[in-house]
């Protein structure tokens, strides 16, 4: 499915030659594997038989809350490849404007893949629920299963890019059950802004499977904070932290007892951990009393250091 680019002005998607044997092992061995997995969803026979026999597929193009965003009716040619879709087709794979596609046959059935073209494969366990929801700064996850089958740990994996995924934890399973079993897990550390997080399945085996994705909007208020040590000190070991916002500017000056200023520096976090700047590396500051001030937008944070 990654291999499937929408050409402009025409009524289908291409697959060039180089790609067209890619684009078989999705349909037939892909979809074979998907079976395997305890679903009955992806038609192992869907594939290129080297004649002119087509089949009609459906490309539904999903939102991140799985609503549908267009559904595009199109043929596969059996002898070229060539997957034809009309003008009004307006989404291109892959994609970051939706979340999944679901390909679907002439009869119904059907697998999900991600926006990368990446098959999302049925859990082993039947999942009866996931959620991810942000709640005092930390991320709670939840979910519960209605059975499993030698199953043996859930790991959660986070990102903000689609790209680069972050373990969360890895939770060990119940392993056998037929009845109902619940899971948590709290993400004390979130990522600011969107981010979106996924259920990883392992079996005994070391097979693993997907969830789909679930969306958490994050927007992390810091408290500024502002620090000098050590105090007193030389001019060879002076040291500030400073905590705040990303991208929130702050204004570090030092002025010595008569009001003039001898250092001054513009700082713009780039994310919301404590930053540690060596100042002693930046001036050196000779015997004496200092006021140093940190400035945030209206706030003004100032201490008293002495050089000896």
């Amino acid at each position: 499915m990654s291999t499937i680019k929408k050409r402009v002005r025409k009524t289908r998607f291409i697959i060039t030659s180089a790609m067209k044997s890619y684009l078989y092992i999705v349909i037939s061995i892909v979809l074979l594997t998907c079976t395997e997995t305890a679903s009955a969803q992806c038609r192992s026979h869907i594939q290129d038989q080297g004649n002119n026999n087509a089949f009609e597929v459906t490309l539904t193009f999903n939102d991140f809350d799985n609503g549908a965003l267009q559904t595009c009716y199109c043929t596969i040619a059996g002898n070229s490849g060539n997957l034809n879709c009309p003008n009004s087709c307006g989404y291109s794979v892959p994609g970051m404007d939706y979340m999944t596609i679901t390909f679907t046959d002439g009869s119904g059935n059907n697998c999900l893949y991600d926006n990368n073209g990446n098959l999302i494969m049925p859990l082993a366990i039947e999942l009866l629920s996931f959620t991810a929801n942000f709640n005092n700064c930390e991320v709670q996850l939840l979910w519960q299963t209605a059975s499993e089958t030698n199953n043996d740990f859930f790991t959660i994996e986070k990102t903000n890019n689609m790209v680069t995924f972050e373990t969360v934890a890895i939770i060990k399973s119940d392993g056998n059950s037929t009845s109902i079993r619940n899971y948590s897990f709290i993400d004390s550390k979130p990522y600011n802004g969107l981010s979106y997080y996924r259920l990883k399945q392992t079996d005994n085996n070391g097979k693993s499977t997907y969830s789909d994705y679930r969306i958490v909007s994050v927007n992390k208020k810091v408290n500024f904070t502002f620090n000098v040590f050590p105090n007193p000190t030389n001019s060879e070991n002076l040291n500030m932290t400073i905590k705040s916002n990303k991208g929130q500017e702050i204004t570090l000056m030092i002025n010595d007892v008569a009001g003039r200023k001898v250092y001054s520096t513009l700082i713009t976090p780039s994310d919301s951990d404590e930053i540690n700047i060596d100042i002693a590396s930046q001036i050196k500051l000779s015997s004496g009393m200092y006021m140093v001030s940190a400035t945030s937008q209206e706030t003004v944070k100032s201490k008293v250091i002495v050089i000896r």
